[in-house]
């Protein structure tokens, strides 16, 4: 069985999480990497998945 990983992300005022899992293979992350090392990638890999999903804007009206 490929271990995976599962990311989600709840925004205020929503009711249904985001949620995606992937295996380690497709994040380019495998099992002989060190706990430390392996932590710090998919920190890394899941900031960017959080940013990546959301879409803001601000409007000025005078």
């Amino acid at each position: 069985m490929n271990p995976t990983v599962t990311f989600s992300m709840q925004v205020k005022g929503l009711s249904s999480p985001l949620t995606e899992t992937f295996t380690l293979e497709e994040l380019s992350l495998h099992k002989q990497m060190s706990t430390e090392e392996l932590e710090n990638r998919v920190d890394a890999i899941f900031q960017t998945w959080v940013w990546s999903q959301i879409s803001f804007s601000r409007t000025i009206n005078h």
